[in-house]
């Protein structure tokens, strides 16, 4: 896939948040999983948070790539820096990890999602591919651009699906996210108040969260010089990637307590992090059924692999969750069936074979 004889070179540009208040939503599999995908196939991969972007070429200088990944929806790439991309790599991947159509009640939440498509649309024209975690973005890149653009649903390494036992339903389905929206309301609401919990991230008690902001605040308030260093920048990497991957692990392990988890309705049109994260930490997943995705709907068999709910029944998810925490052998049988789908067809070393090979060849993944 690189040039004969040698190994693909990719860059890797990474979103990073300044604060973990904000940065702990951002799912470890759209940011540093992929660096860990990307190895798993023998690529030469260079990563850069986005921290670190204004002195990419001095931390680079000389260094010529095959492709460059990069997330065009957070990251502060602006028109200058894209310009110098497009001589960096002939084969350059957006990475969309966000909706781009909102409602007008939802964009009303904030400017940057009436903004989005637009922002979006302007890096566009510096790629040549882009992989989108909403399949209707997929087929409107396809009808607006020349681009080509790949569905991108999330997936989780391999190493992180859990193969042991796992504890009974008895204890209450959990909610793990921001209280936007209705959210609030379905945590309230009668019947599923006994049923659902809000979850706290387990890392909220430790020194990780301090750790990870003073990171941050050591990359802004660094010398020139400093930010020029190819082995501070390492250095600085290196640090990020042990936060990043302890904190993560301690997800993992903390979506076990509870009987189920619940992926209330988002502002995502797609599957987030969350559900395949929950399935690879050995928990059964009831999620609301999101409108119009059909090929996200089946990634994943109701009442075999994940249970589906409406936004408008809340009693349908009472109903789901009721079962769960009564029928054992059910719960197990949700469990069991969607770590062996993970296993096949969503792990993140399967997701990077499928899109270096639709890179290369133009072969379309298909996700049963």
């Amino acid at each position: 896939m690189g040039h004969k004889g040698t190994r693909l070179r990719v860059l890797l540009l990474i979103t990073e948040f300044p604060r973990w208040a904000a940065a702990r939503h951002w799912s470890y599999s759209v940011q540093l999983g992929l660096e860990e995908g990307l190895a798993a196939h023998d690529i030469d991969v260079f990563t850069i948070a986005s921290p670190w972007l204004g002195t990419v070429r001095d931390i680079i200088a000389g260094k010529r790539f095959d492709q460059v990944w990069a997330d065009i929806v957070h990251s502060p790439l602006d028109r200058d820096l894209l310009e110098w991309l497009v001589g960096v790599a002939p084969v350059r991947v957006a990475l969309i990890g966000e909706s781009l159509e909102y409602t007008d009640s939802e964009s009303l939440q904030s400017p940057l999602y009436g903004n989005r498509r637009r922002l979006v649309e302007e890096r566009l024209q510096f790629c040549t591919h882009a992989l989108a975690v909403d399949e209707h973005d997929v087929d409107n890149i396809g009808r607006c651009t020349s681009i080509a653009a790949m569905w991108w649903p999330q997936s989780i390494p391999a190493k992180y699906v859990s193969r042991e036992a796992f504890p009974d339903g008895s204890s209450p389905a959990t909610f793990c996210g921001s209280l936007y929206g209705d959210r609030g309301d379905w945590l309230c609401h009668p019947q599923l108040e006994p049923l659902l919990k809000e979850r706290h991230s387990p890392e909220t008690a430790t020194l990780y969260p301090f750790a990870f902001d003073l990171l941050q605040y050591a990359s802004r308030h660094m010398g020139i010089e400093w930010l020029r260093n190819r082995v501070v920048s390492r250095a600085w990497l290196a640090v990020l990637r042990s936060i990043r991957r302890r904190c993560f692990r301690r997800w993992l392990r903390s979506l076990r307590q509870g009987g189920a988890v619940v992926n209330l309705p988002t502002l995502l049109k797609a599957y987030p992090g969350r559900v395949v994260e929950s399935m690879a930490a050995g928990r059964p997943v009831v999620s609301w059924r999101v409108p119009n995705r059909p090929r996200t709907e089946a990634l994943f068999a109701h009442g075999h692999e994940i249970l589906l709910f409406s936004r408008e029944n809340p009693d349908e998810l009472a109903d789901h969750l009721t079962r769960l925490a009564s029928d054992r052998s059910f719960s197990h049988g949700i469990v069991e069936a969607a770590r062996l789908k993970l296993l096949r067809f969503h792990t993140m070393e399967r997701r990077t074979h499928e899109i270096l090979m639709w890179i290369a060849n133009g072969e379309t993944p298909s996700y049963p």
